[in-house]
C-alpha cells in the first residue's frame, strides 16, 4: 500500500492538489466574486486560471539546486536573510490556511448541520483530525486523497449540473455592471491566493516518485478546479443573479437546494453537498499543519526530522486558537485574510519561481495507518447528519402558511400528525385567516380584531406576532420540541401580504437567511377562500407537505400561482 521509499506518485499528488482547492474555492470564490459582477468574475476566473496554470509550469521547470534542502535552494537562489523571510511568510500563510479551514469546518457545520454544537468543540475535532493526518505523512494523506478526491469532485460536478436545470439566461443580461477592467483584474487577482500551495512545490517534488509528471499532473488538477469554479459560478450567477449573489452568505450552498428533482431525498442533497465540502475542508485543515510544519522544522535547523512532529502539534495548536479569534473579532478574519492572501502567497509564488531544485531530502518516519484516516475520514462525513437534538427530540412542519392580520405576521405550522389532523379537522378546518372566532358571553361572536391567538393542538399550530421572527420564537414556545423547518416541502402565502410589502420584504429576509428552508420548496399564492392550510391537514391526514405538491404537480388551476422559493426570492418580476 505504501512505497519503499516513502514517496507519493504524481496522481496521488494531483489529488493532494485537488482536495486542497476545490473545497474552500467553492466556498469563499462565488461569495467573493459575486460582489464584483458576474461577467468580470467568470472572465477573471478563466484569466486567472491561465495565469496559475503558467506558473505551475515556470516553478516545476527549474533545474535542481546544488543545495539540498529546500532553505538551501531560497538561500542559494535569495540570500540567507530572504530565505529566512520567505519561510516565514510560508508558515504565516499555512497557518492562516489551517486556520481558515478550521473556521470553514465550524462556521457551516453549526449553520447548516448541527446548529446547536459548540463551535468550539467541531473546531477542535477538525484540528485534531488534521493534526492526525499530518502526522501521517505524506504518504497517508496522498493515499487518502487519491481514494477520494476524484469521487467527490465528479460529484460536486454532477450537482452543479443537474443544480444549472434552473439556470436563466435572463439573469445575465441584469447584470449592469458588464465587463469593467477593475472588476475583471480584482477578481482575477483573486485566483491565485487560493491555489498558494503551489508555491511549497519545490518541497513536495522531493517526495514525488515521478517527478517528471508533475507539470502535467498538477495542470490537470488546476484545470479541474477551474473547470469546477466556472460551472459552479455561471450556474449561481445564472439562478440568483448578480443582486441575489451579492445577499447571499455562500451561494454554492444555496445552489444545491434549488435543484427541483423528484424525490424526497434529492430535494435537500444541499445536505450532502455540505458534508463532501466538510469533508475536503477537513482534509485542507491536514494539508496546511502539515506544510506549515515542515516549514518550521527546516527553518528550524539540521535537527528538524526530530521537531517535525512537534512543530506539526504546535502548529495544529496554534491554528485552533487563530480560528477561535476569527469567530471571536471579525477583525482577526479580515486582517488575517488581507495579510495572508495578499502579502504571504503571492511572495511565496514569486519565490518559488526563483527558486533551484534541491537534493533528495531525508526519508521521513511513516505513521499512522491509511485504514485508520480513511474510517476517520468516513466517520466525520456521517457525522455531518448527526445533531445534538436527536430526532425524536425535533418537530418537523411540513407546510407553512404566511399571512397579514392589522399590520401584524400570522404564521401557522402543519404538523405531521395524521391521527391529530384528522380528529381535529372538524374544530380547526380552517386557515389562520379563517380561524373559527370564540363567542361572547352574548352568544355573538368576536370581532376580526379579537380572533384569539395562539392556536395549537397536534395537527396545527398559528400565531400571531408583530415581527415573522417574533412568531417564529412563539411557535418554538409553543412546542415542547424543537421546531426544525428542514422538512418543509410548501409555504401558502396568502394574497393579504399584498396590501403589507413591509411585512412582505421581512419574511423573504427571513426565508433567504434560514438554512433550513430548500430553495426548491413551493410557494402557493393564494387567498383563504381557495385553499388554507387547514383544509390541507384535513385532506392530507397530517401529510401537507406531500398534498401540496401532488396539487402542484396534477392540478393545473394551481400551477399558474405558484413558484419556487429560488424564483420568489431571486426573479425579480415573480416576488410577492
Amino acid at each position: 500500500m505504501f512505497s519503499e521509499n516513502h514517496k507519493i506518485s504524481s496522481r496521488q499528488l494531483q489529488a493532494l492538489l485537488l482536495t486542497d482547492w476545490m473545497g474552500k474555492m467553492l466556498l469563499l470564490f462565488p461569495a467573493a466574486a459575486g460582489r464584483a459582477g458576474g461577467r468580470s468574475a467568470l472572465a477573471g476566473l478563466l484569466a486567472g486560471g491561465l495565469l496559475v496554470l503558467e506558473m505551475g509550469y515556470l516553478i516545476l521547470r527549474k533545474r535542481r539546486s546544488r543545495q539540498g534542502s529546500y532553505y538551501g535552494c531560497l538561500k542559494e537562489r535569495l540570500g540567507s536573510l530572504a530565505a529566512g523571510g520567505v519561510y516565514v511568510l510560508g508558515i504565516l500563510y499555512f497557518l492562516y490556511h489551517s486556520a481558515l479551514m478550521m473556521y470553514l469546518c465550524g462556521r457551516i457545520a453549526v449553520t447548516y448541520l448541527i446548529p446547536e454544537a459548540d463551535f468550539r468543540l467541531v473546531t477542535l475535532t477538525a484540528a485534531g483530525l488534521g493534526l492526525y493526518l499530518a502526522l501521517g505523512g505524506v504518504e497517508v494523506r496522498g493515499r487518502v486523497s487519491e481514494l477520494t478526491a476524484f469521487f467527490v469532485w465528479g460529484l460536486f460536478f454532477l450537482m452543479i449540473l443537474l443544480a444549472m436545470t434552473s439556470f436563466r439566461p435572463a439573469q445575465m443580461a441584469l447584470d449592469e455592471k458588464g465587463l469593467k477592467a477593475l472588476p475583471f483584474v480584482g477578481c482575477t487577482a483573486a485566483v491565485l491566493p487560493g491555489f498558494g500551495t503551489l508555491g511549497i512545490l519545490p518541497v513536495v517534488k522531493e517526495q514525488v516518485e515521478d517527478p517528471e509528471n508533475m507539470k502535467k499532473r498538477c495542470g490537470r488538477a488546476v484545470a479541474m478546479t477551474i473547470v469546477l469554479l466556472f460551472f459552479t459560478f455561471l450556474a449561481c450567477f445564472g439562478i440568483f443573479g448578480a443582486e441575489g449573489m451579492r445577499r447571499l452568505a455562500w451561494p454554492v450552498i444555496s445552489l444545491m437546494s434549488s435543484a427541483s428533482l423528484n424525490g424526497v431525498f434529492l430535494q435537500r442533497w444541499d445536505i450532502l453537498l455540505i458534508g463532501f465540502l466538510e469533508f475536503s475542508l477537513f482534509l485542507s485543515v491536514g494539508e496546511g499543519v502539515f506544510y506549515g510544519g515542515v516549514l518550521a522544522g527546516e527553518l528550524a535547523g539540521p535537527k528538524r526530522q526530530k521537531m517535525n512532529r512537534k512543530f506539526m502539534t504546535a502548529a495544529a495548536a496554534a491554528a485552533w486558537l487563530l480560528c477561535l479569534g476569527m469567530s471571536a473579532y471579525r477583525e482577526v478574519l479580515l486582517w488575517g485574510g488581507a495579510v495572508s492572501f495578499l502579502v504571504c502567497a503571492p511572495l511565496l509564488l514569486a519565490a518559488a519561481l526563483w527558486m533551484s531544485r534541491g537534493g533528495r531530502r531525508k526519508k521521513r518516519r511513516k505513521t499512522g495507518k491509511m485504514g485508520l484516516a480513511v474510517f476517520c475520514l468516513t466517520l466525520f462525513l456521517f457525522l455531518t447528519g448527526c445533531s445534538a437534538r436527536e430526532l425524536e427530540t425535533r418537530a418537523f412542519p411540513l407546510a407553512l402558511e404566511v399571512g397579514a392580520l392589522e399590520g401584524d405576521v400570522v404564521l401557522a405550522c402543519a404538523w405531521p400528525d395524521a391521527k391529530g389532523s384528522a380528529d381535529s379537522s372538524e374544530e380547526k378546518g380552517q386557515g389562520l385567516m379563517e380561524l373559527e372566532t370564540e363567542p361572547s358571553g352574548e352568544g355573538e361572536e368576536k370581532a376580526p380584531d379579537e380572533l384569539t391567538f395562539p392556536v395549537n393542538d397536534a395537527s396545527l399550530t398559528a400565531v400571531r406576532a408583530e415581527s415573522i421572527r417574533e412568531a417564529v420564537k412563539q411557535v418554538q414556545n409553543l412546542q415542547d420540541r424543537y421546531v426544525d423547518y428542514s422538512q418543509v416541502k410548501a409555504i401558502l402565502w396568502d394574497v393579504s401580504l399584498r396590501n403589507e410589502p413591509e411585512l412582505a420584504e421581512e419574511i423573504l429576509e427571513w426565508l433567504e437567511s434560514s438554512p433550513s428552508f430548500a430553495r426548491n420548496i413551493l410557494v402557493f399564492r393564494i387567498s383563504s377562500e381557495e385553499l388554507t392550510l387547514g383544509e390541507v391537514q384535513e385532506q392530507s391526514r397530517g401529510q401537507a407537505g406531500a398534498y401540496l405538491e401532488n396539487l402542484y404537480r396534477n392540478n393545473l388551476d394551481f400551477q399558474e400561482n405558484v413558484r419556487t422559493l429560488e424564483e420568489v426570492l431571486y426573479v425579480p418580476e415573480r416576488k410577492r
